[in-house]
């Protein structure tokens, strides 16, 4: 055997692997074969002549035109319901005569049987015929001959007669013949089949092994195994995770520059499959029309659920509503709630008085790592307090008088309430009144009152109450108890608006100037001392006596007649020295008064009015 020369080889092995390498005895391609010289071809034999057309043969004469249908001047429209071509055929028999356009049909017929000759069928019907006569044909019958004839004068284009036959085709020419085709030229000398040389077929893979065939000289081949070069293709798989670093801005299907890609134990199908198959967040929502009221312990919140999965390909694969109430910090599973929506209702015995709310948590996942989550909030109805109003009346009021602005000594009070539960699970369980003088401390104006059973509101009644003659203010206030306040250790104060007892100023004419505090009391007219000021006194034209009484911490220091032209009549109010001690409201404390009279001889003959100024 001739030694073997060192060969480069490049072949591909897979569709992403080269090899190109130098092999001593071993190369991946065929050896080159040894020269071949092929013979010349022999020269082409010639082509013969081509054989001349033989002469068309001459055409046939034409033949001859039928001659026209004749024109009758009557024709027949139907025979027995048949129109268009009809043909009378005679039966057994039957013979039918013709005469112009008239047709005799007749019986042949004799002997046994039916006596007379008789018609058997006409024009192929047999049995019982009816003749009917169409326009302008008339049947005559004797002696068992029926006659049809023509009538009326219509003329009537006859047909057409028939087209004569055509005329036999002219000989056809005789074809020249065919030349004869040339001679072949001799083949040409067949080369010498080169030497076979020695080499190697291309690669091929089996079980992730690569094969070679080794040709040898003589022809002979034989498999060589140059090992295990793993798995290729669709078989591939990635031995780790990669990361992606393509650089900013670019990217692979979902993942960016720098991600972490999963890719360890996946083919590269299944790694480009899930770069292109986002992992979409869940839809989840809750609602729920359910409220809970201030102390309501028996709940039963209804919870509306519903999920949606949003990426390709993914089912559900878990959904959980958990609860929890605020200020704490995990969850507890209610239910595992894995349908596309329904309705969950939580149950429970609640703790009195429990303003946290109910906290939900829908949390749900599907099978390709999707999760989705919805949280919900029901929070109790915050407490309300009763609605409390206060009505205090001086039941001894006259003008000017109000029930809040009195004077000294009228402290008798009427004083109720009434209060609206605005909590319904918050029973109301009692009242009591207090009452304060001069800004000092409440003391109890009644004992407590216990309201039995649950009503939404209540009314305390009337409290008739007196505080002392000699306060200058006073105030009620209402003490109410409900379940949440005895739970909280507290109560609920409702003030009533403060009463303010002050003096008062006496005026206006009089049947004699007073000596006593009674006749001071008994004038028409009084204000507060902080009424109005200056005053006006009507001195009316009955009295001649006109009084101003206010207490002694004021004096006069005007006194204007508007009616004659505001005359200064100050000096004609004189202090009654001997009168200053004036009752208060009660008759039991008296205060010191400045009492001032003008004293005309004779009562005014018009109503004068008198402005009076005081300090």
């Amino acid at each position: 055997m001739a030694e073997e020369k060192p060969i480069v080889v490049v072949t591909q092995i897979s569709s992403n692997v080269v090899v190109n390498e130098q092999l001593p005895t071993t190369v991946l391609v065929a050896a080159p074969l040894g020269p071949s010289i092929a013979g010349a071809a022999g020269p082409q034999g010639q082509r013969g002549n081509t054989g001349n057309t033989g002469n068309t043969g001459e055409r046939g004469p034409t033949g001859n035109t039928g001659a026209d249908g004749v024109t009758p001047t009557n024709y027949v429209i139907s025979i027995n319901g048949i129109t268009g071509i009809v043909g009378l055929s005679a039966g057994s028999n039957i013979e039918i005569t013709q005469t112009g356009i008239t047709f005799v049909i007749s019986s042949t017929a004799s002997g046994g049987g039916i006596s007379g000759p008789y018609v058997v069928s006409v024009n192929g019907f047999t049995g019982g015929i009816t003749f009917s006569a169409g326009s302008g044909i008339t049947f005559t019958q004797s002696n068992g001959v029926i006659t049809l004839a023509a009538t009326g004068t219509t003329t009537v284009t006859g047909a057409t007669g028939a087209t004569g036959a055509t005329g036999d085709p002219g000989i056809q020419g005789v074809t020249g013949a065919t030349g004869a085709t040339g001679a072949t030229g001799d083949p040409g000398i067949q080369g010498v089949t080169g030497a076979t040389g020695s080499g190697y077929t291309g690669a091929e893979i089996r079980s992730n092994n690569l094969y070679i065939t080794k040709i040898f000289s003589d022809g002979t081949t034989m498999e060589i195994n140059l090992g295990y070069i793993g798995p290729t293709g669709s078989e591939f798989v990635f031995e780790t995770d990669l990361i992606a670093a393509f650089g900013t801005g670019k990217f692979f299907g979902k993942y960016v520059n720098g991600d972490t890609i999963p890719a360890q134990n996946k083919t590269a199908a299944q790694v480009i499959r899930e770069a292109l198959v986002a992992i979409l967040r869940l839809g989840a929502t809750l609602t729920s029309s359910s409220t809970v009221a201030f102390n309501q312990t028996a709940i039963s919140n209804s919870i509306n659920f519903s999920h949606s999965v949003n990426t390709l390909n993914a089912v559900i694969a878990g959904a959980t509503l958990e609860w929890n109430r605020s200020g704490s910090a995990s969850y507890t599973a209610l239910s595992e709630l894995t349908s596309s929506s329904g309705t969950f209702v939580h149950s429970m015995t609640d703790s009195n008085f429990n303003t946290n709310a109910f906290n939900y948590r829908y949390r749900v996942t599907d099978s390709l790592g999707g999760t989705g989550q919805a949280t919900l909030s029901i929070t109790p109805s915050a407490y309300v307090a009763p609605t409390r109003t206060i009505t205090a009346t001086g039941p001894n009021t006259s003008s000017p008088e109000t029930s809040t602005k009195r004077e000294k000594g009228n402290v008798a009070t009427n004083i109720s309430a009434s209060i609206q539960r605005n909590s319904v699970n918050v029973p109301l369980t009692g009242f009591q009144w207090q009452y304060q003088e001069n800004g000092g401390a409440f003391q109890n104006a009644s004992s407590f009152t216990t309201i039995a059973g649950n009503p939404g509101s209540t009314a305390t009644g009337t409290l008739s109450h007196s505080t002392a003659n000699t306060v200058t203010s006073s105030r009620y206030k209402l003490l109410v108890r409900d379940a949440y306040q005895d739970f909280l250790g507290t109560t609920l104060e409702t003030l009533a608006t403060q009463i303010n007892y002050l003096n008062m100023i006496f005026y206006g004419p009089t049947a004699a100037a007073p000596t006593t505090s009674a006749n001071v009391r008994s004038l028409t007219n009084r204000i507060f001392t902080d009424g109005s000021n200056p005053f006006i006194l009507d001195t009316g034209i009955v009295y001649k006596d006109f009084v101003v009484a206010m207490p002694a911490t004021s004096t006069i220091t005007q006194v204007l007649d508007l009616t004659v032209s505001s005359a200064n009549i100050t000096s004609s109010y004189v202090i009654n020295t001997g009168l200053t001690a004036i009752g208060d409201y009660a008759g039991i404390t008296s205060t010191s008064y400045n009492v001032y009279t003008m004293t005309n001889s004779i009562p005014y003959t018009v109503n004068h009015e008198h402005q009076v100024t005081r300090s």
